[in-house]
């Protein structure tokens, strides 16, 4: 049981870039759902702390929890930059080897399987933070890489009211999320070198296709498709802008509705401008600092 143990362990490293380097020094907090203690980190400017920061929050991918999630995209160093709440929620694991994963409906592993509440443990997150520093409800932002990117489209067609703005890394939809009918803005991003989210849809190399529920993913273009028609946009499609490393594909959308579309064509399953999850795992994109870029679309939404 424990060989099992350990190679579904670097199953799921493999695919989702579970590991990464400690982050810096993180602020630990918990609470409790459903009668069972949860954790969550926070970074902030100490020395600037101040009512009414705006919030954002980072998921981790499957394997992983908030403490690498911070090191592998660097959001905690943002944070403390840049002025606003970074928090990185711990997933759902058992066990000693303590392999977190979100319930994103058709994926990930023991979250998936326990048909764990992540929806409402994020919500009761979202409420403890605002409560905890005095934050801005109303600029509270998600954002998540692989399992934890599925996570943060699940959460946004879930609870629209909750955020302000989204953008989920190398993931995907599965092609029967409903529309909440109310505009989130998204930046999504993914890349062409990726193999566990295939930019053509469909399942995953490996076994590790076992940590899902056999749901083929759409293509990735899907993605922007999806919430361009939830927030409104024109149908015609994204207009679509070329560069060395990446293209942008940008719709036409009401205002404060944006939907924009990054795709690298290098990197691979990685945080564009983050650090490498594992020795084994695909370098990072080198186009951009998804981080800072994605910040700063989340800040063009606080008013």
């Amino acid at each position: 049981m424990c060989g099992l143990r350990y190679f579904l362990y670097l199953i799921l490293i493999a695919l989702f870039g579970a590991t990464a380097p400690a982050a810096n020094a993180l602020n630990a907090h918990s609470i409790k759902h459903h009668g069972k203690a949860r954790s969550y980190y926070t970074a902030y400017p100490a020395h600037q702390l101040t009512k009414n920061m705006p919030v954002v929050i980072v998921l981790h991918g499957g394997g992983g929890n908030g403490q690498n999630a911070a090191a592998m995209t660097g959001f905690d160093k943002l944070a403390v930059q840049e002025g606003f709440i970074a928090v990185f929620p711990d997933g759902n694991a058992r066990g000693r080897m303590n392999l977190r994963t979100w319930n994103a409906k058709h994926c990930c592993a023991y979250a998936m399987k326990s048909q764990a509440d992540d929806v409402g443990f994020l919500t009761a997150v979202i409420d403890d933070v605002v409560k905890r520093f005095d934050a801005n409800a109303d600029a509270v932002f998600m954002t998540g890489l692989s399992n934890g990117g599925m996570m943060t489209h699940h959460y946004a067609a879930a609870r629209p009211d909750k955020l302000k703005a989204a953008a989920p890394v190398i993931s995907g939809l599965f092609g029967d999320e409903v529309m909440p009918h109310k505009a989130v803005p998204m930046l999504i991003i993914n890349s062409v070198l990726d193999k566990s989210i295939p930019v053509d849809g469909g399942h995953t190399g490996g076994r590790a296709k076992n940590q899902w529920d056999g749901t083929p993913l759409k293509p990735i273009s899907y993605q922007g498709a999806f919430w361009a028609a939830n927030n409104g946009c024109e149908v015609s499609g994204p207009n679509t802008t070329k560069y060395q490393l990446y293209q942008v594909d940008k719709f036409d959308c009401p205002i404060n509705a944006d939907v924009m579309h990054y795709i690298t064509y290098d990197g691979g399953h990685s945080w564009p401008g983050g650090q490498k999850g594992t020795k084994r795992a695909d370098g990072p994109s080198e186009a951009f600092n998804a981080s800072s870029l994605i910040w700063s679309f989340f800040s063009t939404y606080i008013e």
